[in-house]
């Protein structure tokens, strides 16, 4: 059996046609038992006329069995009867029974037995007044022997003669008498009488009596019958259905009913439940259409009120509403001030925004929401862009994961299981490495805290920011590398004061003087150009600018190369190797007479950087000469610091000398990782004593 589910929404028509049918159905339901009262009343009065015709009509039947009795009474009387076979006698019994509208016969008392008569004691004159009194006899519908195929009715009175019962006058009947009493009865129309004897058959009707007198009625009817009067519902001997009101007549022995057939019966009760029928469809009808009429007078206002909380949604200021409902017209003013309400904070919050998408913007940060049940991640407008990925890349927490270096991945996942972990603190921070998108790397720092749990205390959200420190992270670098060279450099500095002392040692004050000043201050200089750059490198150009300038030969060396950038860790070493090449020239070489000169090239080849030092029109050499300290530091910086190469050739004209250094000497971009610093010399003097020094007109 399929369920009724009532709809979730209904027009308002709906609902006010249901209003008005509650409204409507206590009048139905009063006019409906009030229709029903009145039927069953009806019902109660006609029964009561069908009782009252009943008795009518028992009366009536009554008091024409009783004229007959009386007639019969006086002609029993008369002495004609005591010549029972004469003419005259016969002659009167004939007019009598044509005024009784039967036939008269007297009979010997002996050929007749009448029930209730008997031979009575006629000596005192108070047995002989009642036996005067004695009432006459009627018969039931009886057939006799010389009337074949037809009932009659006979009406008999004793005949008294000298104090005895001598004869009997009889009064024979057809039961005519009765039906035209019946047709007398002014029933209603489809009305029916019918009288019935003691034996419960039918001696007249006022319908159909032809077919149905002489028919004994059911055993249910007798029983029914039974009392002195009333009435029920049965079957006709037609087999109508009928409302059957009886009453007993009882001096005749007879009863007297009225049928009144249900269809007659009923017609009141039909034709109210017709009206009622009517007149419900016609109220429940006016009711449906002025709930029709009003709910689309009201209607159309909710429509509008609707209209502009839909505008009202959609950030535009809806129109006033207008309306014949003072309700709604108040909901129309409310969403007009709600909408100006709405359109202030409006403002203040795009502002609001506004400022802080800049700060953020600005900050390079962005704020970010985890769902731990749903695992699904949102973030503020510029959240992927940190993390160098498309839109929509990171919704889950598996996504920024995949955006992060694998190698940071299980920092940050320990950082998280920590952070998420019920008895900890619910705090989260972790600092990673994203690609960026030139192709290097990008630090990233996110944190945030648990502001949401369970009541098992596992995290249900998650909030925090992530920012771009990769400055920070290259400041920290740069305050690293700055602090390892500054502590190299020092290290540096004193290795070459020492072997300096050590091997410019000997007579010559000025020469060892000028000698450890020199390197000092080339040193300095490396220091303080590092420093001018924020210890981001140098320029190569201007570093061997730097070195020329203080031994003023500048003039006399030819440059020439690109411009190349140099990492921090390779500037102080060259900045010592192009030092000693250059004493060299110009205390030995080509720049030590007048009209030397000199040339430095340098260029890109494949993934190094190339120098070439060639001099021209110094002292002629003969044969390679041996190599002095400062020939060593610079093969010693070369290889050991710088990580290159040098090739020295003794030409007529003076050193032609080859540099090669690999690519990491050259800087890329801000961080680079600084090349292993071996300690320096890697082949210390001997202890023993100071070096050799050079034989006059040698080179160091």
């Amino acid at each position: 059996m399929r369920r009724f589910c009532w709809p979730a929404e209904a027009p308002l028509a709906v609902h006010l046609s249901l209003l008005c049918g509650a409204l409507l159905l206590p009048v139905l339901l009063l006019t409906a038992g009030l229709t029903f009262a009145y039927a069953e009343a009806r019902r109660d009065a006609l029964r009561d006329l069908a009782l009252q015709h009943a008795g009518s009509i028992q009366r009536a039947l009554e008091q024409e069995i009783s004229s007959r009795a009386m007639l019969l009474q006086m002609l029993a009387a008369t002495p004609l009867l005591q010549d029972f076979g004469s003419t005259e006698l016969q002659a009167a019994a004939m007019r009598a029974g044509v005024l009784l509208q039967g036939q008269i016969t007297v009979r010997e008392a002996e050929e007749t037995l009448v029930a209730g008569w008997s031979e009575l004691n006629l000596d005192s004159q108070e047995e002989l007044a009642a036996r005067r009194l004695l009432a006459p006899v009627l018969s039931d519908l009886m057939a006799p022997e010389d009337s074949p195929g037809g009932y009659v009715l006979r009406l008999t009175v004793p005949v008294v003669h000298d104090g005895s019962l001598s004869q009997v006058l009889s009064l024979t009947m057809s039961p005519q008498v009765v039906q035209r009493q019946l047709a007398e009865a002014g029933l209603p129309k489809g009305w029916v009488a019918v009288v019935v004897d003691s034996n419960r058959r039918v001696i007249a009707r006022s319908a159909a009596s032809e077919q149905l007198i002489g028919r004994r009625i059911s055993e249910a009817a007798q029983r029914a019958t039974a009392a002195p009067a009333g009435w029920w519902t049965t079957r006709s001997l037609t087999g109508e259905e009928v409302t059957l009101a009886h009453v007993q007549a009882a001096g005749l022995g007879w009863r007297v009913g009225v049928m009144v057939p249900t269809r007659i019966a009923e017609a009141p009760l039909r034709r109210s439940l017709a009206g009622f029928g009517i007149g419900a469809a016609a109220m429940a009808t006016l009711a449906l259409g002025l709930a029709y009429l009003f709910a689309r007078r009201i209607a159309r206002p909710v429509h509008k009120a609707a209209w502009a909380a839909r505008q009202l949604a959609q950030g535009e200021r809806p129109p006033p509403v207008d309306t014949p409902v003072r309700e709604l017209s108040e909901v129309g003013t409310a969403l007009t001030e709600a909408a100006r309400s709405l359109e202030a904070r409006g403002r203040d919050l795009v502002a609001s925004e506004a400022r802080l998408t800049r700060a953020v913007g600005a900050a390079r940060m962005a704020t970010w929401e985890w769902d731990c049940a749903t695992d699904t991640l949102s973030g503020s407008a510029g959240h992927e862009a940190l993390y160098n990925v498309a839109p929509g890349s990171i919704a889950s927490f598996a996504g920024a994961m995949q955006a992060i270096l694998p190698e940071d991945r299980a920092t940050v996942r320990a950082a998280a299981e920590a952070a998420f972990d019920p008895a900890g603190s619910g705090r989260y921070e972790a600092q990673f490495r994203v690609l960026d998108p030139a192709g290097g790397e990008r630090w990233l720092q996110s944190q945030g805290a648990v502001v949401q749990r369970r009541p098992d205390g596992h995290p249900l959200r998650v909030s925090g920011v992530v920012m771009d420190v990769t400055q920070a992270q290259h400041a920290a670098e740069r305050e690293r590398r700055l602090t390892r060279e500054v502590d190299h450099r020092a290290r540096n500095i004193l290795t070459v004061v020492q072997s300096v002392l050590r091997m410019s040692r000997g007579d010559d004050t000025e020469a060892f003087l000028d000698s450890v000043k020199g390197r000092v201050d080339v040193l300095a200089r490396a220091h303080t150009l590092l420093s001018r750059n924020r210890w981001n490198g140098a320029d190569l150009h201007e570093l061997v600018k730097d070195a020329l300038v203080p031994q003023s030969i500048a003039a006399s060396v030819m440059l020439n190369g690109p411009p190349i950038a140099l990492a921090m860790t390779a500037v102080q070493p060259l900045a010592q190797v192009l030092h000693e090449v250059v004493v060299n020239a110009r205390r030995h070489g080509a720049l030590s007479v007048p009209g030397g000169q000199a040339s430095l090239r340098w260029q890109r080849e494949g993934g190094e950087l190339v120098l070439h030092w060639q001099e021209s029109g110094g002292p002629p050499v003969q044969g390679a000469p041996r190599p002095g300290f400062g020939l060593r530091v610079l093969e010693n910086t070369t290889r050991w610091q710088l990580a290159g190469t040098v090739e020295m050739h003794w030409e007529r004209g003076g050193l032609a000398c080859d540099l090669r250094l690999p690519e990491r000497t050259m800087r890329h971009r801000d961080i680079c990782p600084p090349p292993p610093v071996p300690a320096w010399p890697l082949q210390p003097p001997p202890k023993a004593g100071p070096p050799p020094l050079p034989e006059r007109g040698q080179r160091p």
